[in-house]
């Protein structure tokens, strides 16, 4: 297999000859709004027509309804698909099923797939790392390496550059899937309140208004215990991608804001990473993660054996999204559904 170098540099979006989306979307979004994603849960008979009316975004100074609702068919689709390079190698058995979802994507959807690998990301297609060819995008997968010596010290710092990226490209429905174990060998002893990386990649994806959602998989752990770098600190430059054909959208604009406060959870267990009592638990990290987005673990509370049922569960739950479209300061604090829908709830980023 070839060998990818990577490059400590600011990230920096190369656009494609083919320039920004294919299809004009009507109406056209606006340049300077921002976008969040929400999600309806629940088994729905038929996805209802919603509008500015049906939501309320609470800011930090204001109450408003979006300008604009979209559904997932009027905006282009931008989804990474993240895997930590330390999966157990059994993972490989899954690749059949993974890639099938990645080719029943509907029309007019980008799908990157990005390899967490020890303080790198390796990134398959050429940059700007996503296509719209999904064959090409689909033989990209490859099992795991499998190895401690893959494991990245932390998958949240990754994932915050990955969400940073995807920040920079135009309006569209952004989204990652995330498989992973979740744990933090940076931070071996912390709550989610207290760990610097994962405070920085929910803020992130909090501020892009791009939701993570995980399948939680087993890994094998790191050779050894890593201690948090001095310089480990919120806004810190990301070490950019390697790899790039098909080119989504073309640069936009988004800053990350101040960290949130207070844990989602002080829930311990013996985590493959940690060794035992007082190591917190990968699933935690990734429950905070996910909660601060407005996404979800996939999870029964052990690993996945068989991704396709959570491939399935979030199939039809990017099927019952809204893109609400807004102008104001800051992320939303919380996102209210104002119409009451028998049997469903909303999930939504929040602070």
């Amino acid at each position: 297999m070839r060998k990818r170098q990577a490059v400590v540099v600011g990230l920096v979006l190369a656009l494609g000859a083919s320039g920004v989306w294919a299809q004009e979307q009507q109406p056209a979004p606006a340049s300077n709004a921002r976008r969040v994603v929400v999600t309806l849960t629940g088994k729905l008979e038929a996805v209802p027509e919603l509008g500015p009316t049906d939501f309320q975004i609470e800011l930090e100074k204001q109450k408003l309804q979006p300008a604009r609702v979209y559904r997932p068919e009027q905006l282009p689709t931008v989804l990474a698909i993240v895997l930590q390079d330390n999966l157990t190698q059994e993972f490989g058995s899954q690749l059949p099923v993974l890639r099938d979802f990645i080719l029943n994507q509907p029309p007019n959807t980008w799908v990157g797939v990005f390899y967490l690998t020890a303080q790198t990301i390796d990134a398959p297609l050429p940059s700007p790392h996503f296509s719209n060819e999904l064959q090409k995008v689909a033989d990209t997968l490859r099992t795991p390496r499998g190895t401690a010596d893959a494991a990245p010290p932390t998958p949240y710092d990754k994932v915050a550059q990955i969400v940073a990226f995807m920040d920079r490209l135009a309006a569209a429905r952004k989204e990652v899937l995330l498989f992973s174990e979740g744990s933090d060998a940076l931070y071996p002893n912390s709550t989610p309140s207290e760990n610097r990386s994962l405070l920085q990649a929910a803020q992130l994806a909090r501020t892009a208004g791009v939701p993570v959602w995980v399948i939680y998989t087993n890994a094998v752990p790191p050779l050894t215990r890593v201690q948090s770098p001095a310089s480990d600190a919120i806004g810190r430059e990301l070490p950019s991608m390697t790899g790039g054909t098909s080119s989504p959208p073309g640069a936009g604009t988004g800053a990350p804001g101040s960290a949130p406060s207070g844990p989602r959870g002080d829930v311990y267990d013996a985590s493959p990473f940690g060794g035992g009592v007082g190591f917190h638990s990968g699933l935690s990290f990734l429950d905070y993660l996910t909660d601060k987005s407005g996404g979800k673990v996939f999870s029964s509370g052990s690993y996945a054996v068989d991704i396709a049922p959570h491939l399935a569960e979030f199939r039809a739950l990017m099927n019952q999204q809204f893109v609400l479209e807004y102008s104001g300061e800051g992320p939303p604090k919380k996102v209210k559904l104002q119409r009451k829908l028998k049997g469903a709830k909303l999930l939504a980023p929040g602070q």
